[in-house]
């Protein structure tokens, strides 16, 4: 009997010490529609410029057909001056033939890429790259904002309207 009750708290306790590892838990994967700055953040001089690249996740999950998209990259004015036409390039998600509208106000970049040609995306890869320059020292946030996602028929595309924003910064010394 005693032979019973040493195997049993031996297996009791095999039992306690096994499941007690450090191990941290496996995160379930992230499916959710994403659009992120990459680099989260940068550090730069005045005068300086830094290239930002927007990307998308899981489009084919939560934006099928994806024909073209439009949104808004808003930072503080007084801090970046107003990008050019030229500093925005169109990323390798876009495999065909494409139509792009830039328009750089003060504290706004506009960024809209269409196909212009019957093809459509999914996936996960680079929007577009743009590149903002330094005018004065501070911290901006660079903020998505007015976001649509746009499918072959110019319709946006449903329940795609309010991914999950990672936003960027930029920090100015």
């Amino acid at each position: 009997m005693n032979r019973f009750f040493l195997f049993l708290t031996v297996i009791i306790f095999s039992g306690i010490f096994s499941c007690s590892k450090d191990d941290p838990p496996v995160p379930p994967p992230d499916d959710n529609l994403i659009l992120k700055m990459e680099p989260d953040s940068l550090i730069i001089a005045i005068g300086d410029t830094a290239e930002f690249s927007v990307l998308i996740e899981n489009a084919g999950e939560n934006a099928p057909d994806l024909h073209g998209m439009s949104m808004e990259i808003v930072f503080d004015s007084t801090l970046i001056k107003s990008p050019e036409e030229d500093s925005v390039e169109v990323g390798s998600f876009w495999t065909g033939e494409t139509q792009k509208l830039i328009i750089g106000e003060s504290g706004i970049l506009n960024v809209a890429i269409f196909y212009i040609s019957d093809v459509n995306e999914t996936g996960s890869d680079t929007l577009f790259t743009y590149e903002l320059t330094a005018d004065s020292s501070g911290t901006s946030t660079l903020e998505f904002q007015n976001i649509s996602l746009i499918d072959e028929n110019g319709n946006t595309i449903a329940g795609a309207d309010d991914p999950d924003k990672r936003n960027g910064s930029l920090t100015i010394q």
